[in-house]
């Protein structure tokens, strides 16, 4: 179907307030990573390790669409702050398994917190407002699109109550 050229100025203007917001959202995260001491590749690493589950090194590379090789780097570093240990894989000794160590947990927890705070231009929408744009980037982050990685790090319970 062919769109009209109101309806595609007007998605072109989403698509470039999207990539705007990305592109602040990546920034904030560098500035936010460098207070743990981290850079915004590590930060990334370690947020998308689930502390419960360990990975192989491959697996993590898929996951974050990037050459083993580039891991191998990262993973040091990480090693080296206490953050991430490489383990044996039970089942086969020649694979190295990624785990988040407790104090990586923390580290990781508090990241999560810190970058989970909204932007300050947030605070000047009415409770109208932010319930609505909340409503639509839920349904935009839970859609089945492709790019969709990761789910919500908001449990259920907060979901609820932030709709409220």
């Amino acid at each position: 179907m062919r769109k009209s050229g109101s309806e595609a100025e007007l998605e072109r203007g989403i698509g470039s307030l999207v990539f705007r917001l990305i592109q602040a959202a990546k920034h904030n995260t560098s500035l936010v990573s460098r207070e743990f001491g981290l850079s915004g590749s590590q930060s990334h690493l370690l947020i998308h390790l689930d502390p419960a589950n360990p990975v192989t090194m491959v697996a993590l590379a898929v996951a974050l669409d990037c050459d083993p090789s580039n891991i191998t780097g990262l993973v040091d570093k990480l090693e080296m702050k206490g953050y991430i240990q490489r383990q044996p894989d039970s089942q086969d000794r020649r694979v190295k398994m990624i785990a988040v160590t407790a104090a990586g947990s923390k580290v990781r927890a508090r990241l999560l917190t810190r970058l989970s705070e909204p932007p300050t231009c947030v605070a000047f929408l009415s409770q109208t407002d932010k319930k609505t744009l909340y409503r639509i980037l839920k349904d935009l982050v839970d859609s089945d699109h492709p790019a969709r990685k990761n789910g919500s790090t908001i449990g259920p319970e907060s979901q609820r109550a932030l709709l409220k």
